[in-house]
Order: C-alpha cells, then sequence, then structure tokens
C-alpha cells in the first residue's frame, strides 16, 4: 500500500468524491488533523481490478453493444477503438509481459 499525492483541480476532486470513487477515511478533527484524509471507494477498487484483470488477459473486453456502446461503432473512432479491442482479446500473451 502506497501514498500518493497529486495536484487536483477542484472541479475533478469534487466529482470523484461526489460519484463516490473517492470516500472520507479519516474526518478532521479541528485541532490536530488540519484535513480530512481519503481513500478510494470499493467502487474505485472493483474498477482497478477489472483492469488489472483485462491486462493479465484473465478477461476480455466487453463485445456486444449492449455491454459496451462502443460496440454499435456510431463514430470513426469507434471502429477504430474496436479493432483494437478485438486485437486486444485476441491477444492470449497479455500477461507474459508482468
Amino acid at each position: 500500500i502506497g501514498t500518493y499525492a497529486y495536484s487536483w483541480d477542484n472541479k475533478r476532486w469534487n466529482n470523484l468524491l461526489k460519484e463516490g470513487w473517492i470516500v472520507v477515511w479519516r474526518n478532521r478533527n479541528h485541532t490536530t488533523q488540519k484535513y480530512n484524509i481519503y481513500k478510494v471507494s470499493f467502487k474505485c477498487k472493483q474498477l482497478i481490478n477489472r483492469m488489472y484483470r483485462i491486462m493479465l488477459g484473465e478477461e476480455d473486453i466487453p463485445t456486444k453493444p449492449r455491454n459496451n456502446s462502443i460496440m454499435k461503432g456510431k463514430t470513426y473512432t469507434d471502429v477504430v477503438l474496436q479493432t483494437a479491442i478485438d486485437h486486444l482479446n485476441k491477444d492470449k500473451t497479455r500477461n507474459h509481459g508482468v
């Protein structure tokens, strides 16, 4: 477990907090702790774990239009991303680089 400090603009930070990606771990007490301490939420941990499973090849990126709006192919960018997703899903050597 590591500690990372990033410079965030207030709008981004407030959006992450409001949408539940970051939660307060310990509130400030106005005497000894000057600031709240935050941690990533359970929702964020699930997303990170899923991204790792996809990168390691344990899970594929969804290719059904119902589960992945990119697969509808409405724009040129969507079509390019579809091709990239197909290549990624076919590449079963993803986990050998770890």
